[in-house]
């Protein structure tokens, strides 16, 4: 069935693999920028038309995030922790949600009007809700420029 993710199409990968699969998406990227991120030792990768998950889990929980991100809505209450990119028509789009450490963030990485993105933008971003989830859970959203702790 067209569009139907199975088991087959979810790869196990390591860090590693996963830092080069993302690191050219936008321009900057440095070496200490994984540990920001906090990316599993293995991660489960899905890849497919405009979507690029690493997920910890092989369920891809993460991906569960996206309709609340997109779209607006109440952010799922179960742990997930993933990467995600996706592109839409003249843009692509960076999200991370780690509930592990209470935050969820998104941002533009590139589009047609802007150009490439800088990986520091994302990482600074990560490192203010890394600052504000001591008060709880942070959902920084800068393409539609919200920033809550929940």
């Amino acid at each position: 069935m067209a569009g139907k993710r199975t088991t087959k199409d979810v790869k196990k990968i390591s860090s590693a693999d996963a830092i080069t699969k993302i690191k050219g998406m936008a321009g900057g990227w440095k070496d200490d920028f994984g540990k920001t991120l906090n990316l599993p030792k293995d991660l489960f990768l899905y890849n497919e038309g405009n979507i690029l998950v690493l997920a910890a889990d092989p369920e891809l929980s993460a991906m569960k995030f996206i309709p609340a991100i997109r779209f607006g809505g109440e952010l799922p209450k179960e742990e997930a922790y993933g990467v995600i990119v996706y592109e839409t028509s003249g843009a692509s789009y960076f999200i991370l949600v780690d509930t592990g450490r209470k935050i969820v963030v998104t941002d533009s990485l590139s589009s047609f009007h802007t150009g490439m993105g800088k990986w520091s933008t994302i990482i600074n971003m990560v490192k203010e809700a890394l600052s504000l989830s001591k008060k709880g859970f942070v959902f920084i959203d800068e393409v539609n420029g919200k920033k809550e702790v929940l």
